[in-house]
């Protein structure tokens, strides 16, 4: 009897799995760099055994955007608590943007190079539309929009290493967002 026929078949661990080892491998090396044989290495299964789970390199790019948006939600809703005031969504999008980024970023090649790839930015443009229209009694208008796109630019500044001390201008939009600003 082979070893596979004796390990237990878990095929859901075995695609998390594929998609950690494939996060790992797109920081590392960047997204550009990353293929099916790399990561089924890395994984520890055969290239057949991740096209099984994945059919093509498509697939398993858009399965490790969607762990990261799931990833991201998650996050933000933890960061939003009981919070449900003015605000509240892009506080909690702004404290995910901008907490932690050196932590988060080592390196950032697999969040910078998913930029490049315009399906993958329709998918977060998507989402994001969804939770703002969810969010929409508490965080529509240009004011929270652009502390939004504020966050935005301070993760990409931190992400290529222009800017080091984030806190302040992140303490700075959190004191913003809890207020009506004026264009």
């Amino acid at each position: 009897m082979s070893i596979a026929n004796r390990r237990k078949k878990n095929p859901e661990l075995v695609k998390q799995s594929i998609i950690e080892c494939a996060a790992t491998l797109a920081a590392t090396e960047g997204i550009t760099n990353l293929s099916i044989q790399k990561v089924a290495s890395l994984a520890g299964v055969t290239k057949g055994g991740l096209l099984h789970h994945f059919p093509s390199r498509r697939h398993l790019m858009d399965s490790l955007y969607e762990s990261m948006i799931k990833q991201a939600e998650a996050d933000m809703t933890a960061l939003m608590g009981d919070d449900r005031e003015y605000g509240c969504f892009t506080r909690a999008y702004i404290k995910c943007m901008t907490s932690d980024l050196k932590d988060k970023l080592k390196p950032p090649q697999a969040t910078l190079s998913m930029l490049l790839d315009k399906d993958l930015c329709s998918t977060w443009k998507a989402w994001l539309d969804r939770k703002l229209d969810a969010h929409k009694e508490t965080d529509s208008g240009e004011w929270l929009e652009m502390l939004r796109y504020s966050a935005d630019g301070v993760w990409l500044a931190a992400s290529v290493g222009i800017l080091q001390n984030f806190e302040d201008i992140q303490m700075r939009l959190l004191k913003a967002s809890y207020k009506e600003g004026k264009l």
